[in-house]
């Protein structure tokens, strides 16, 4: 059996979401969620984590991909607006 090594950029992807699901797993209003992928010849690695309640995950998610102030960079809270 081969043993794959994992890439720095794999194990540093690890390490945040490691970080981040600490930051969110004890508050039921807030949620993390980090897709890093990377493709090294034919082979295409992935680190997928999901951390929070349920419904504040779906939350985020659609307000990410429906409000246009998150898409363009920054959320009304961020800019001050």
């Amino acid at each position: 059996m081969k043993e794959e090594m994992k890439s720095e950029f794999a194990s540093k992807m690890e390490a945040i979401a490691k970080e981040a699901t600490a930051l969110v797993e004890k508050d039921s209003k807030k949620s993390v969620i980090i897709i890093a992928t990377e493709t090294d010849e034919d082979v295409t690695g992935g680190v997928i984590a999901l951390a929070g309640c349920g419904g504040e995950l779906a939350h985020g998610i659609a307000e990410f991909t429906t409000n246009e102030k998150l898409i363009g960079g920054g959320s009304s809270k961020e800019s001050g607006k």
